[in-house]
């Protein structure tokens, strides 16, 4: 099986199974920060969308068209958006067990027949999901553009967007539109400035100086994480500056020893001494 699709399988299925909404309803999501590993891969990226997930406090009564209406607290857009005309179109299990098609294809079961009830928001993010791992990019973007559209004023939909464009479609360009529009809609989460660092010191290096630049901007709007600093001393030793990098593992162990974490501080310094 492709390693993309096990990978976050895995994840996705933990979730079905333990509730059978993927997605649970928040103001806003919570950072994924404050810890000594800062290495993300595309399933990790993505992940980040299920602790980023779209509010509605009020369901459209006219499901059928796949719209969306405003509501008087602005939690939605003001015009109707229409929603993918295809979004009931079979998946594809080639690449998949019986098992794990039963499981997804139950998941999808509902997806879908809340969207038809209510044109539920979070069944919408969760079939984006279920068609990203099924090999469906298109299909996935398509309901995550759907998403931005339909509630602009939530990040977890561009992040999606932006690990898709990255990760899976290529689109380097478009991937960083939408890690930055993330980031202006939620400046206090390390998840997308983590994305953005790698995409700009591994395929899509912008600038010289982006990978550092982008760490320090989430560091400054992310004062109490260590994560980011972290990975800007990695960074830095990489690329010979010793000293600096040193110098961030000690800020990076300041800060979590503030914090009482007390063993994080002590693997960072650990880290920094073996230089």
């Amino acid at each position: 099986m492709n390693q993309n699709i096990r990978i976050t399988l895995g994840s996705v299925v933990v979730l079905v199974l333990i509730a059978l909404g993927i997605y649970a309803i928040a103001k806003r999501p919570t950072p994924m920060g404050n810890t000594v590993a800062t290495s993300t891969n595309a399933t990790s990226t993505a992940d980040m969308t299920a602790s980023s997930t779209i509010t509605s406090n009020t369901a459209t009564p006219n499901a059928s068209t796949a719209g969306n209406t405003a509501t008087s607290n602005g939690s939605q857009t003001a015009s109707t958006v229409t929603g993918p005309k295809n979004y009931t179109s079979s998946l594809n299990y080639s690449n998949l067990s019986v098992s794990e098609k039963s499981t997804i294809q139950a998941q999808f079961n509902k997806d879908i027949s809340d969207i038809k009830a209510s044109n539920d928001l979070n069944a919408w993010a969760d079939l984006a999901v279920l068609r990203k791992i099924t090999g469906d990019y298109k299909g996935s973007a398509d309901i995550w553009i759907y998403l931005t559209q339909r509630s602009p004023q939530y990040a977890g939909p561009y992040a999606s967007l932006g690990d898709l464009y990255a990760n899976y479609l290529h689109d380097y360009a478009k991937a960083e539109t939408n890690y930055l529009k993330a980031i202006s809609l939620q400046p206090a989460g390390t998840d997308a400035y983590m994305a953005l660092f790698q995409l700009y010191s591994g395929p899509y290096p912008v600038s010289a100086t982006a990978a550092e630049d982008i760490l320090r901007k989430g560091m400054a709007a992310n004062p109490k994480t260590w994560d980011l600093t972290v990975t800007l001393a990695r960074y830095l030793e990489s690329k010979g500056r010793t000293a600096e990098a040193k110098q961030e593992f000690e800020a990076a162990a300041t800060t979590a020893a503030a914090q009482g974490k007390t063993t994080e501080a002590a693997q960072i310094r650990a880290e920094a001494a073996s230089i």
